[in-house]
């Protein structure tokens, strides 16, 4: 329908008016106005003899009764009609323009979705406008990628999940399998009512982004435990090579990692990435496992192999592992402790991170790093002043024994690291710290001056003048 939106707006506006005026015809026009009438029939009872209405029979027994207003529902029908039609021609224009679509409730949106056959239709246009640029009816704005979801209720998103296993079930084109897919992957845990639509659409070979599909069921989590069957038998399948060659099958394992617990009966296969040639299939392996925690107790004795062997990639995460599976026994405390003196610095970090875990370790560890300092590889030296940075006093490296390091060690790379340490400590407003490192700046041309000016430490004189310049530029 065309016209100019001048011609819609004055149309609302009198169909608006007339509306207005059959309202008052209808409901407060024929007012008693003192005049006694029967409230049934309406007849004048001014005359009366009596409480009966002689036209109808009607007893009234109420003297307020007399005075009843006269409502004509035929007006008013008429008058709402009227008032719907103006709404209906105000919004014409917009509509026209911007589709009647936009005027849908994201629930009503939801459950239409189903009935899209094709990308191109109307009602999934609406959907995919307001999942890119992220806005309700009437809404503002958003940019991130999930703001529309992270809006919506529990009850929306399973609404939306069941719309989205439909559409999987249904097998329509791959614009909108793909689509669903990333909505489910947004939607997380509140999906779990698409798991069976993606395990069958899996099974069937119905996705071109078989990734993106197992990418979901990780996304859903626990509550995608119906497809760890199909996962571990994915994995099974062909030869060795084949088996952790391809990032689908990386993937598959960690959606059996995020599936957590209730992918127990995945450990065996899991077991066996631990055992591959291939750094990224041990640490993956590995991740998994530890996500399942106590669940995955039956892999104990690889994990520990492998995080003995840090020579491995996948050490740090098998580290991980045992301290997520079982943090009370005495051989994982073993390995945080040979974890925190490692070499590796990925390793050491997830050692480090495990004293947050296992506090009773402390005091052992900084006595074995303490005990590393003295070894004759510049490396394990280096590696043990990285380790005592984070310790508390009394266990992290004092101060002058940083400075014997600093003054002392032949190693670049030990001085750096105990140059650091200093100037982190200093910088925490240890004063001991950036008197000695003061003192060692003033060494002529010793290795820790060498080490300081390398690393940016500046004389007393030059940082107050900084510190002047600071203050006369602040307001």
């Amino acid at each position: 329908m065309g016209g100019p939106d001048w011609l819609y707006f004055t149309l609302a506006g009198i169909l608006g008016v007339l509306s207005l005026w059959l309202f008052y015809r209808g409901l407060f026009a024929d007012r008693s106005r003192g005049r006694k009438r029967c409230p049934k029939c309406f007849y004048d009872l001014s005359a009366a003899p009596s409480n009966t209405c002689p036209e109808c029979g009607r007893v009234i027994k109420k003297p307020r009764q007399f005075h009843k207003t006269h409502r004509y529902k035929g007006r008013t029908a008429i008058a709402l009609l009227c008032f719907l039609l103006a709404g209906i021609a105000g919004l014409y224009p917009h509509v026209r323009m911007v589709g009647w679509t936009t005027y849908l409730p994201n629930s009503v949106l939801f459950r239409l979705l189903p009935t899209v056959e094709s990308e191109r239709d109307a009602l999934w246009v609406e959907f995919e406008r307001r999942v890119e640029m992220k806005t309700d009816v009437g809404g503002p704005y958003y940019y991130s990628p999930a703001e529309l979801i992270l809006d919506l209720s529990d009850g929306q998103k399973r609404l939306l999940a069941r719309s989205c296993a439909k559409i999987l079930q249904a097998n329509r084109r791959q614009h909108l399998v793909v689509a669903s897919l990333e909505t489910i992957c947004e939607l997380g845990p509140a999906a779990e009512p698409a798991v069976t639509a993606i395990v069958e659409g899996l099974q069937r070979g119905a996705f071109v982004d078989e990734i993106l599909a197992i990418d979901a069921l990780g996304a859903i989590g626990e509550g995608a435990a119906p497809g760890v069957p199909f996962l571990i038998d994915w994995l099974a399948q062909g030869e060795e090579p084949r088996k952790w060659e391809f990032m689908r099958e990386l993937q598959a394992v960690s959606a059996l990692g995020e599936i957590g617990a209730p992918a127990k009966e995945a450990v065996p296969i899991l077991r066996d990435g631990l055992r591959s040639q291939q750094s990224m299939t041990m640490s993956m392996c590995a991740l998994a496992l530890a996500q399942m925690g106590s669940a995955a107790s039956e892999a104990l004795p690889d994990l520990l192999a492998l995080a003995r062997d840090q020579s491995k990639g996948g050490a740090a995460s098998a580290v991980f592992a045992v301290v997520c599976i079982a943090p009370e026994s005495d051989e994982v405390q073993e390995v945080v402790l040979l974890a925190v003196g490692a070499e590796k610095t990925a390793v050491q970090r997830v050692g480090l991170e495990a004293l947050a875990v296992m506090p009773a370790l402390i005091p052992q560890a900084g006595r074995r790093l303490h005990e590393q300092l003295s070894s004759e590889e510049e490396s394990r030296r280096a590696a043990a002043i990285l380790g005592l940075r984070p310790l508390a006093p009394p266990y992290g490296a004092g101060v002058n024994e940083l400075k014997e390091i600093l003054a002392n060690d032949e190693s670049p790379i030990v001085r750096a690291e105990a140059a650091a340490s200093l100037i982190l400590m200093s910088r925490d407003g240890d004063q001991d710290a950036e008197a000695a490192l003061d003192r060692l700046l003033e060494s002529d041309g010793g290795l820790a001056a060498q080490t300081l000016r390398v690393l940016g430490w500046k004389p007393p004189e030059e940082r107050a003048d900084e510190a002047m310049q600071d203050t006369s530029k602040s307001p």
